[in-house]
């Protein structure tokens, strides 16, 4: 057969740690993936810096999988 299979997205998470929530949602659409949970945190980074990533970068999910953040504030 010559039947053509087109392989399943998957997410691959992008390294989201230090940029803006703003970018992180833009790269994490672009790689197949979402934003989860967003929780704040206060800190001396700039606000809506993101501090921590659940799922580490490079990690092969699911299309549409939700990487939960931590995000700076003041």
């Amino acid at each position: 057969g010559s039947q053509t299979t087109t392989p399943t997205p998957h997410c691959v998470v992008p390294k989201l740690k230090g940029l803006t929530l703003k970018k992180a949602r833009k790269a994490a659409t672009k790689a197949n993936c979402a934003v989860g949970t967003i929780k704040r945190k206060k800190s001396g980074r700039r606000v809506t810096t993101v501090l921590k990533q659940a799922t580490r970068a490079g990690a092969v999910l699911d299309q549409g999988t939700k990487i939960n953040l931590t995000v700076a504030k003041k």
